[in-house]
């Protein structure tokens, strides 16, 4: 272990992700004196990619969900030539870019896992696992929530099956020694899109099981046949939250919601299918911004299912009464918020006790 050497700044931001970054950036811009701490070998968070299943990243093809006007930084705008929806190999030239622009890289130390951070009267003194000490005043946390995977359903919904099962961290392509095999993918979000996208061709078929239900929106496309084809998500303008309150659901992007993604006004929650259907009012709950995988439900290679009810080995039985026998499932069942280097006091404050979700 290297020996412990104290360095003292204003700031100690932990994580040298999007986040971590723009915090280190607007630190320093207030005149304060930072240092950004990273565990991998690079910036970039879940953006920069890594082949190993035990590191939480995107996957090889992911690209954002929210178009590059939504995702950019406000004073660092993307390049027109990204697109609309950037490929993470371009997300992260952006992130370089960014941290070359205002010279963040001298306050930024890679290959520096925090192991603790403790306070000492009105200091936070924060220890790597190279044995390096950070005294600060001030202490950003900006590692994100996607970094300990939710295992849960594994030894609940899934508690009897005894196919291979996956978490959705794990899977960053398909896998060559399931090809062909029965797949069954948990869990409503953009990543089961992508998981069902991708492996749609690589296996025999694909049960979707979203227990809930689920809203999807097109991130792309025609408003009306003789328009252009444009990112929806740029039509959450000022004007539109004036006129549309979050508190009224938003029934204009209802419609467009409606229409865009599955070509008809009758088709509730942008898909009209029976088996995901709730009754949870629009923008009340989370939305899947990848409606096209909608395209892709043909009650044979891709099959949509609501709640599981029992597996019993290979077999699983579904709300519907219908069984089915898989080879292998994929939990894109989320994460829990995890911070083991924090102390207990603070680790275990939930994120909705906090100010706006950030402030102690």
């Amino acid at each position: 272990m290297a020996s412990e050497e104290s360095s003292y700044h204003d700031v100690t931001v932990v994580g040298g992700g999007w986040s971590g970054m723009a915090a280190c950036k607007t630190m320093l811009e207030a005149g304060l004196t930072a240092v950004c701490l990273e565990a991998r070998e690079g910036i970039g968070g879940l953006w920069q990619y890594s082949d190993d299943p035990n590191v939480t990243t995107v996957m090889k093809t992911t690209r954002t969900t929210s178009s590059a006007t939504v995702t950019e930084m406000s004073d660092f705008p993307m390049p027109k030539e990204i697109g609309d929806f950037p490929h993470n190999k371009d997300i992260m030239k952006y992130l370089h870019a960014y941290a070359t622009k205002f010279n963040l890289m001298p306050h930024i130390k890679v290959n520096s896992e925090v192991k603790t951070v403790k306070k000492e009267g009105d200091m936070w003194i924060t220890t790597c696992t190279t044995g390096q000490v950070y005294t600060s005043k001030q202490i950003i946390v900006a590692t994100g929530v996607h970094q300990a995977p939710n295992l849960e359903p594994r030894d609940t919904i899934l508690k009897g099956f005894t196919g291979k099962v996956y978490h959705a961290q794990q899977i960053k392509q398909p896998l060559e020694e399931h090809r062909g095999q029965r797949l069954l993918v948990l869990g409503g979000g953009e990543t089961s899109s992508d998981i069902c996208t991708e492996w749609r061709d690589h296996v025999e078929f694909i049960y979707w099981s979203i227990p809930r239900g689920q809203h999807f929106f097109r991130n792309y496309g025609k408003v009306f046949p003789w328009s252009k084809p444009q990112a929806f998500d740029k039509a959450s303008s000022r004007l539109m939250k004036s006129l549309i309150p979050y508190d009224k659901s938003k029934p204009g992007l209802a419609w467009i919601c409606k229409w865009t993604t599955a070509g008809s006004l009758l088709a509730y929650q942008g898909h009209g299918i029976p088996e995901w259907r709730n009754e949870a009012s629009f923008f009340h709950s989370f939305v899947n911004k990848c409606g096209q995988v909608v395209d892709l439900i043909d009650y044979e290679k891709l099959v949509p299912k609501g709640a599981i009810v029992e597996c019993n080995g290979k077999e699983i039985t579904f709300v519907d009464g219908t069984k089915q026998e898989f080879d292998v499932a994929i939990m894109a069942t989320g994460y829990t918020v995890d911070y083991p280097f924090l102390p207990k006091q603070h680790a275990e404050q939930g994120l909705r006790d906090r100010l706006k979700f950030v402030f102690d």
